[in-house]
């Protein structure tokens, strides 16, 4: 049963990285063709959502460590992380 959704798991990381892959230069063209077809604008756009991106990713980090984001709650409501 482990390895089924171990399996299961490591398909969906593959078929995500698939999309972000085809979803990205994607979209770096769309917002290029949408401003005059400036390639410029397109790249900064994409670098930008890499930059919010890896912020996101450093403050939810933070947030776990501090204890503010636990994903674990009880029936009672309560966070598991601060019993």
């Amino acid at each position: 049963m482990f390895l089924m959704m171990l399996c299961a798991g490591a398909a969906e990381q593959g078929m995500s990285g698939d999309l972000g892959c085809a979803g990205g230069p994607s979209l770096v063209g769309f917002v290029a063709s949408a401003n005059g077809d400036d390639l410029r604008t397109g790249l900064l756009f994409g670098s930008l959502f890499a930059l919010i991106l890896l912020v996101c990713v450093f403050v939810a980090g933070r947030m776990r460590r501090v204890g503010h984001g636990s994903a674990v709650v009880t029936r009672d409501g309560e966070s598991a992380a601060r019993r």
